[in-house]
Formats: structure tokens, C-alpha cells, sequence
């Protein structure tokens, strides 16, 4: 079985639109809640962040575990929408999973300026 993640991150570094296609398809094909995490991130970078925070909700309701990358891709979201409080929550909730992680660490840091 193919690492999802490290084909999605090859894909990504070229170009967006196959990265996304790679993670809608994929999901479409296997049903894989993990996809959407990765569809997701494609929204967050084309500045689509509700979307983006529509496809982190969905993967969690469909059982996807994977809490770390989720809220850092749902809290970046909605910080660039500028709910601050919502984004706290999301980059909180990371570091009850990984106290050291450092995007959420980062985030929290800018928040608090």
C-alpha cells in the first residue's frame, strides 16, 4: 500500500491542482478519510479556507485520527480567516497530541503578538 502522504507531499511540491486531484480522487476511489486531510491543505494553499475547513471537518466525522495535521491545517484556515479564538482552539488541541510541535507552537506564538 502506498504511503499517501509522502506521494501527496511529492506532488504537492510541483503543483497544487494534481496534489488535488490526487487527494479527491483517491478518497472518491478507496473512501479513505485520510484524502480529505490532504484535499484540505490543497484548498488552504489556493486561499480556499473554507473549504478547507469543510474537508477537516468531514475526514474527523468520517473517523480520520490523524489530529495533529488536521487542526494545524483547520487552525492555519481559520486564522487567515481571522478567527483568532478558533484558531487557539485548533492549535491547542495539537499540542495536547504533540506538546512540541512546532507549526502549532509557531501559530500560538503570532497569536499572542
Amino acid at each position: 500500500m502506498e504511503n499517501i502522504e509522502e506521494v501527496f507531499n511529492e506532488i504537492l511540491m510541483y503543483d497544487v491542482q494534481e496534489a488535488l486531484k490526487y487527494s479527491s480522487d483517491g478518497f472518491k476511489k478507496s473512501g479513505n478519510p485520510e484524502y480529505l486531510l490532504y484535499t484540505a491543505h490543497c484548498y488552504l494553499v489556493q486561499g480556499f479556507f473554507e473549504d478547507a475547513i469543510a474537508a477537516i471537518d468531514l475526514a474527523f466525522e468520517l473517523g480520520c485520527d490523524y489530529i495533529v495535521y488536521g487542526y494545524n491545517v483547520k487552525g492555519e484556515a481559520l486564522l487567515s480567516l481571522g478567527l483568532y479564538v478558533e484558531s487557539r482552539r485548533c492549535f491547542e488541541r495539537v499540542l495536547k497530541e504533540e506538546e512540541e510541535q512546532y507549526l502549532a507552537n509557531t501559530f500560538l506564538i503570532e497569536l499572542d503578538r
